[in-house]
């Protein structure tokens, strides 16, 4: 069995469009707290190679290239590490908690949650393929009743 280090390498290695492996490779080392040190030893080696930038909104609204009062939904979408990654459908938790820790807030108002109770490091590809099952099970309403 894979280890989530090694599945999330072979998502990065998979995806085609650049913008979507800068956008991907942003997303695994800004959280790299939370993924195995293989994988993020593995992205931080190809940050240092792309030399991947991101400026956010506070730089672009102090060299006053962003009107505050222009801000909108999208204005915000923009800035955010997931900016071009379409929304997650699924977000599964693990290590027992039943709460998402400010974890992709925007970005998941309308995604399933599951939650395990296997912790991180003891997370496998049966485990997300068992994940996937459940998800395929559920209706999805997308906020409506």
């Amino acid at each position: 069995e894979k280890e989530i280090g090694e599945i999330l390498i072979a998502i990065y290695n998979e995806l085609d469009d650049e913008r979507l492996k800068e956008e991907f490779l942003l997303n695994m080392l800004t959280n790299s707290k939370d993924i195995p040190y293989n994988a993020t030893e593995y992205f931080e080696r190809i940050k240092k190679e792309n030399e991947v930038e991101n400026k956010d909104a506070v730089e672009e609204t102090e060299e006053e290239t962003l009107d505050i009062e222009e801000i909108s939904e999208e204005t915000v979408k923009k800035f955010l590490y997931t900016n071009n990654i379409p929304d997650p459908d699924l977000v599964i938790r693990t290590g027992g908690q039943k709460r998402i820790s400010n974890f992709l807030p925007w970005q998941s108002i309308y995604s399933e949650y599951i939650f395990l109770d296997t912790f991180w490091p003891d997370f496998k590809e049966a485990d997300f393929m068992a994940a996937i099952e459940e998800f395929y099970k559920r209706e999805r309403r997308f906020g409506g009743g």
